[in-house]
């Protein structure tokens, strides 16, 4: 099986699980926690999801529009990549 390393850029804004509930206008009763502290994320298709905070951290590092910034950003995930085979 092959390995891959995904990167895009998405925008993204501080949301609690109940927040997100009610940005979606779901009306079912959510047996978690709505307090739970998340992120709503914008793809570039016009899809969205709420993950929660450690999910978002794990996933997605700040870009602070600089290609140098992007570059070590890239350089960084090959390496932990790269030492996990």
């Amino acid at each position: 099986m092959k390995e891959y390393i995904q990167i895009r850029k998405v925008k993204a804004e501080p949301m609690t699980r109940g927040e997100y509930k009610q940005y979606i206008q779901w009306k079912t009763k959510l047996f978690l926690d709505e307090n739970d502290k998340g992120h709503l994320v914008h793809y570039e298709d016009g899809s969205h999801r709420w993950m929660t905070d450690e999910e978002f951290e794990e996933s997605f590092l700040e870009w602070d529009g600089s290609m140098d910034y992007l570059h070590r950003i890239i350089v960084g995930h090959a390496q932990r990549f790269k030492s996990r085979r």
